[in-house]
């Protein structure tokens, strides 16, 4: 099979952004296209809220799959993913590589030839015989939307600064393809009213209260036919519990504004405490249906517009006028004309109303004309279900 160059790859992935497929099935399907490109055992992608960076969701089918991890064997490798991410110092996190000057790094050369004193590598990449890593953290319009690790087992060649280099330049494109696949989730989801649930998880995320309403939002945030057991939690739930008990701003950050993520039916936001402080690592997590002002704030994110422009935009459909919009931020009409432009042009709107109807209710998907079908691969279960 003949390799893509770069252009050749940033254009298919570019092409595959256009079929209006969900956020699993494209990174699923882009990474099939990085193959072409970087020779891999295994990938693995983890979608991020692009607020706090935790992790979302995981799609690791592809090194079960591969044979690198047994399915059995997923639910620990993804709590080790996620120490790594939240609760140790380690290299090449996915918050690092979204503020290095590139977001491509290379597990090797980031331990200076010591991967040794990796703990992801000691505890979970050299028990599965893939020692070899190469990673990369998705950025587009300044927010980090998931990252990707690319694996070789033991016996091949590590990765090169050039592999590195070539997924530092795609990691936009497949950012740019996911923000649009998750405008497709977004229409694809109703807001629904919903009673809140409760999830309370002991020190080592044994689940001690997981009350109806809880399961069945949860249950939401798996992919349709995903067998597990009724305690079996999404990797969001695990993430966002991971850095609630950290002692970083991250949980600072979720406590005050809550963590909301796309489901099947619905966005859904999760808050998180410890509700005996300090004084054990117990995190209760509530569970709700998202508020409309949560689940537009996420879309317009999407969309990218900046936090004055997501501002703006909630006060015009909220029905203030410009006149109302001058007097409560205390900016000119100038600028707020200014910001309105920039709205609609990244909206691809041109009044108020087909504002309120893309972002706030509809959000249409894209037309799809000769649209492959999805294979066999189209489904995807989360990767902390066994």
């Amino acid at each position: 099979m003949a390799s893509w160059a770069a252009d050749r790859l940033v254009a298919e992935v570019e092409r595959l952004a256009t079929r209006g497929l969900s956020a699993h099935e494209f990174l699923w399907h882009a990474g099939e296209r990085l193959r072409r490109s970087i020779a891999a055992d295994g990938i693995c992608w983890a979608t991020l809220d692009p607020n706090t960076l935790l992790m979302t969701s995981v799609v690791a089918q592809d090194l079960v799959a591969s044979g690198l991890v047994h399915e059995d064997a997923v639910p620990v490798a993804g709590w080790q993913l996620l120490r790594s991410e939240y609760v140790v110092e380690d290299v090449n996190t996915a918050v690092s590589l979204a503020g290095a000057r590139s977001q491509a790094g290379i597990l090797s050369h980031a331990t200076c030839g010591h991967p040794e004193r990796s703990e992801r590598y000691r505890q979970l990449l050299v028990p599965h015989g893939i020692p070899f890593e190469l990673r990369a953290t998705l950025v587009s319009g300044g927010r980090a939307w998931a990252c990707v690790a690319l694996h070789r087992r033991e016996g091949h060649a590590d990765f090169t600064a050039q592999e590195a280099a070539l997924l530092a330049r795609v990691a936009r494109p497949v950012a740019d393809g996911l923000r649009a696949s998750l405008r497709a989730d977004a229409a694809r989801c109703a807001d629904q009213p919903h009673a809140p649930g409760l999830v309370v998880l002991g020190p080592h995320d044994d689940v001690e209260l997981l009350t109806p309403a809880a399961v069945e939002l949860l249950d939401e945030l798996f992919a349709p036919g995903a067998v597990r057991s009724r305690e079996t939690l999404p990797v969001a739930v695990l993430a966002l519990a991971a850095a609630t008990r950290s002692r970083s701003g991250v949980r600072r950050h979720t406590d005050a504004e809550g963590l909301t993520l796309p489901s099947r039916n619905g966005w859904v936001t999760l808050h998180a405490s410890l509700p005996d402080g300090t004084r054990s690592d117990r995190v209760a997590i509530i569970v709700e249906r998202a508020h409309s002002e949560r689940v537009a704030a996420v879309r317009l994110l999407a969309y990218g517009l900046t936090a004055r422009e997501r501002e703006i935009a909630a006060l015009l459909v909220a029905g203030m006028s410009t006149r109302d919009i001058v007097a409560r931020l205390f900016i000119s009409p100038h600028t707020v004309q200014d910001h309105l432009k920039s709205i609609f042009e990244k909206t691809d709107t041109r009044t108020r109303r087909e504002l309120v109807a893309r972002v706030f209710f509809t959000d249409y998907l894209p037309r799809i004309e000769g649209g492959m079908p999805l294979d066999q691969h189209g489904a995807f279960a989360d990767p902390t279900t066994s």
